[in-house]
């Protein structure tokens, strides 16, 4: 894909997330069962941020959320579950919409290279 189709694609997501009111904010966190596919997610672990769109969820309440994310500072790629991730404060989440620039770019770094995600 080039990298303008990836910008459209990107852009595409983040304007379903406004369209859709899918954006975490002060009074709404939506994390957990609530997370869809193509939610654009924020996760912290230890010190470390992550970025990411959500793939699929897989078996309904209770079940497991995969994404396929992009950490801040390394840019690490690599798809996650949400149970494998601590819950409360490190919880995987909606980005809220200060968060927006910086997920359209660090989704451009996911999405715009060869490499396979998880290594």
């Amino acid at each position: 894909m080039t990298t303008k189709n990836n910008k459209d694609i990107i852009d595409a997501i983040l304007y379903r997330m406004s369209k859709l009111n899918r954006y975490s904010d002060d009074d709404t966190i939506i994390e957990g069962d609530e997370l869809l596919p193509f939610d654009v997610i924020y996760y912290r672990e230890n010190e470390t941020e992550w970025f990411g769109v959500v793939q699929r969820k897989i078996g309904g309440a209770g079940g497991m959320t995969l994404a396929n994310c992009i950490n801040a500072q390394t840019g690490l790629r690599r798809m996650i579950h949400d149970l494998a991730i601590y819950q409360g404060d490190c919880a995987m989440r909606c980005i809220d919409e200060t968060q927006s620039a910086q997920a359209h770019e660090l989704l451009m770094q996911l999405y715009a290279g060869d490499d396979d995600v998880g290594h």
